[in-house]
């Protein structure tokens, strides 16, 4: 879908840069076609001139000659023409589905494949702790019917070592005679 969007955006970009130098190009044939024009009003105003000159000649008692377009062999041409064509250009075609109308079409899908995928998590984490459990448990074996460790012990009753009682001595002179550890 996100393909078929940048063709799409792509194909409209090159469009409107085509259109726009068609329209460009338009606009330099209307130019010219403008200045074509001026130069039309310009030659019919010659020609009023050349007429009104002919005219008062011919009052005055001369001859008129025949104008250019009018003598044998002449082509008779009135100027140059320009005309601007239509131009059509080829629309690009737009997808079917956007990406937006098609997550908004396949939301529950989506939504529903994503829950799925949390409750598998889910149950995934609770056999990985039973099973953990399962082996992780204290396991007691038993060897001809007798545990490993009886239900009670035999032990010998020990007194405590005796030791002297502790009892703070009397203040003891302080003297500053040298130690001897060997004594």
């Amino acid at each position: 879908m996100r393909g078929a969007e940048a063709k799409y955006a792509a194909a409209a970009e090159k469009f409107n840069v085509e259109a726009k130098q068609v329209s460009g190009d338009n606009v330099k044939i209307a130019e010219a076609a403008q200045a074509i024009a001026q130069e039309s009003t310009k030659r019919a105003k010659l020609e009023n001139d050349m007429a009104y000159q002919q005219r008062k000649a011919a009052e005055a008692g001369g001859g008129i000659p025949r104008p250019a377009s009018r003598r044998p062999g002449s082509t008779g041409a009135v100027g140059p023409a320009l005309a601007t064509s239509a131009v059509e250009l080829e629309r690009p075609q737009r997808p079917a589905k956007s990406s937006a109308e098609f997550l908004t079409e396949w939301d529950w899908a989506v939504r529903l494949a994503s829950f799925g995928e949390l409750l598998l998590a889910t149950l995934t984490l609770v056999f990985i702790r039973n099973q953990s459990a399962r082996t992780n448990a204290p396991r007691v074996e038993i060897y001809d019917n007798v545990e490993e460790f009886p239900d009670s012990f035999e032990v010998e009753n020990r007194l405590p070592i005796k030791r002297e009682k502790f009892s703070p001595k009397k203040d003891i002179a302080k003297t500053h005679v040298s130690f001897n550890s060997e004594v």
